[in-house]
């Protein structure tokens, strides 16, 4: 997986190179993805034979009011949840590394 998160937030919004396509608030999945493209040619320069499985990873778009969030995966799930930031975040982290 590949992630970016931060800039831009709604108002320079319009700035970002795929905005022709994006809404506020929303999510989105990118169908011919030029950063999949581009992250496969770097890899290449030091790894020729980049694994094929970067060719499934799937492009996906979140914009917020205050950032927009990006990724590379071969999935992408989303659940509702409640509680501090941190709860949150320990929960995960604990069954990230439990799973591995």
């Amino acid at each position: 997986m590949v992630a970016r998160f931060g800039y831009p937030n709604d108002e320079a919004l319009p700035g970002h190179p795929l905005y022709p396509e994006l809404r506020y608030y929303t999510v989105h999945e990118v169908l011919e993805p030029s950063w999949r493209k581009r992250i496969i040619e770097q890899n290449q320069v030091k790894f020729p034979l980049t694994p094929p499985h970067y060719a499934r990873f799937r492009h996906s778009i979140i914009t917020f009011q205050d950032s927009t969030f990006e990724c590379l995966a071969q999935d992408l799930r989303a659940s509702r949840v409640s509680g501090a930031a941190t709860a949150i975040l320990q929960r995960h982290l604990e069954d990230f590394d439990n799973s591995a």
